[in-house]
């Protein structure tokens, strides 16, 4: 049976022309660890180090991509549409490995 904190998301709408996704990413993992006030400091080290956010800001932002899934310091992480979802990431990126 899985544990709590391996059932529980967060889900927050964004307007892509406010918010960077890169920022919107780290902005709903603060959320989902209840560290939104130092939303900042809610990876242990740049998303850049993760994925190039600026190439997904710009996919994004621009409409050429409208979903993506990805693992991100251990919390998977799905955009759909304007929608973030993060979730702890139970299987450490081995679901995306295999889509590939």
């Amino acid at each position: 049976m899985s544990s709590a904190s391996e059932r529980r998301r967060v889900q927050r709408q964004y307007q892509w022309s406010r918010t960077p996704p890169s920022v919107a990413i780290v902005e709903s993992i603060a959320v989902f660890e209840d560290r939104y006030a130092n939303w900042e400091e809610a990876l242990d080290r740049p998303l850049n180090e993760y994925v190039d956010a600026d190439a997904l800001d710009s996919l994004l932002r621009n409409g050429d991509l409208y979903s993506v899934s990805l693992s991100v310091a251990g919390y998977h992480v799905w955009i759909d549409g304007a929608t973030v979802n993060v979730a702890v990431d139970v299987d450490g990126g081995r679901s995306s490995e295999r889509s590939r």
